[in-house]
């Protein structure tokens, strides 16, 4: 997993915005990992980096690209996310 930081949720799991794998929940316990989101509006995700969890539980989350994923920056032909700037 690739992520910035994991929020806790009220029931103990943990919020994991994953560069690869998406929107995940975390089960500390057991480690079993549930892909919570994985597209928004029928659209894939491509590099979700952020996560927060309200107090009323409610989960926000960013998707920083819509056309490169996170990629490693030691391959001489990657593009990446950063593809996006200009």
């Amino acid at each position: 997993m690739q992520s910035l930081r994991p929020e806790l949720l009220v029931d103990g799991r943990l919020l994991v915005a994953d560069a690869h794998r998406d929107l995940l929940v975390v089960d500390p316990d057991d480690g079993a990992v549930d892909e919570r989101v994985t597209t928004v509006d029928g659209k894939p995700m491509v590099f979700c980096n952020n996560a927060a969890v309200a107090r009323n539980g409610d989960i926000w989350f960013s998707d920083s690209s819509m056309q490169h994923a996170a990629v490693d920056r030691s391959s001489p032909t990657a593009i990446g996310w950063f593809g996006d700037f200009t």
